[in-house]
């Protein structure tokens, strides 16, 4: 009995934490605390404005990376399987599902058809995942820009979004810009990448107000967004920082 109350006492900190985080957009993905969000993350949500103009700044002048082959993309499956918050769809190896029973919504990236598309629950009122939403659209307006900028595609990439229905779904046929784009959401926090701290750990990684994504050889458009991914190499194993 003393056992289930206190996983019950546990259970309830959590969920206040959850509605106590001021992160609207850690909140929707089930978060008790904000992990920042933006290049390398951040303290939550100031200097979006700057952070736009920096990126769009830095585009121009940054050298366009290899592109890496697609079978890149399964190792970015096995990298999201090993944070433990995604699982694989039923019947299929290169679609996975984000689902958190304290998040608002659930997140599916089918890599086979270039595909991502953001649910909210139901009964949600209209507008609840609008931050998010909004987040993941202008990253893709800056990754699609740049694409255009460099002569890869002639038209932008837009998203689909249905505010009454809180969804948003994203299509990109090409494997490789797919792979680049689901990197800096995952670098940015946009996607989570990592699994919610213990309540415990609380005041410490409020001290550092986010956790960090060290910068490491990008695999990205623009050398401002560092890639989780390349902390996961299955051939040589982590790599060492690489200094700017």
């Amino acid at each position: 009995m003393k056992v289930s109350n206190s996983k019950d006492t546990q259970k309830d900190s959590r969920t206040r934490a959850i509605e106590n985080n001021p992160c609207n957009m850690c909140r929707a993905l089930g978060l008790p605390i904000c992990r920042g969000h933006g290049g390398g993350g951040g303290g939550g949500d100031g200097g979006a404005a700057g952070e736009t103009q920096d990126n769009t700044q830095s585009m121009s002048g940054s050298p366009w990376p290899v592109l890496k082959p697609v079978a890149e993309n399964e190792k970015l499956v096995q990298f999201l399987l090993e944070s433990g918050m995604w699982a694989l769809a039923e019947d299929a190896d290169l679609e996975l599902e984000f689902s958190n029973l304290d998040a608002l919504l659930t997140i599916k990236l089918d890599m086979e058809n270039g595909e991502l598309l953001f649910e909210g629950k139901r009964d949600l009122p209209p507008g609840t995942l609008d931050e998010l939403f909004d987040a993941v659209e202008q990253e893709l307006a800056l990754f699609s820009q740049e694409l255009m900028d460099r002569k890869l595609i002639n038209e932008p990439i837009n998203a689909v979004r249905n505010r009454e229905k809180n969804t948003l779904s994203i299509k990109i046929p090409s494997p490789q810009y797919y792979d680049i784009f689901i990197q800096r959401l995952l670098s940015k926090n946009i996607l989570p990448n990592q699994p919610a701290p213990v309540l415990e750990e609380k005041e410490d990684l409020q001290q550092t107000a986010a956790i960090q994504v060290p910068e490491l050889e990008m695999a990205s458009i623009t050398r401002a967004t560092p890639t989780p991914l390349d902390l996961f190499d299955i051939s040589r194993g982590p790599r060492p920082k690489i200094e700017a």
